[in-house]
């Protein structure tokens, strides 16, 4: 169900995780869309107060602080 893009790393968008519970549960598209949509809300209040987000086996996400770009004004 993941896009096959070979030579390069696909990019998975919320419409996929949409579908898969579509075919493997058989929610249908607004139940498994109410589901993602709960899911990435959760994550991201979590991410915004400042906390970290472990998913076994997959991935720890987190946000952090970055100094600012400088960037040189070019004149044409």
């Amino acid at each position: 169900m993941f896009p096959n893009t070979e030579g390069t790393t696909p990019t998975v968008t919320k419409m996929h995780f949409i579908e898969m519970l579509k075919e493997h549960v058989g929610l249908s598209r607004t139940e498994a869309n109410e589901v993602v949509e709960s899911i990435f809300d959760e994550m991201q209040q979590a991410l915004t107060e400042g906390r970290e987000i472990k998913l076994a086996n997959f991935g720890t996400f987190s946000t952090r602080d970055k100094q600012a770009k400088r960037s040189k004004s070019i004149k044409s």
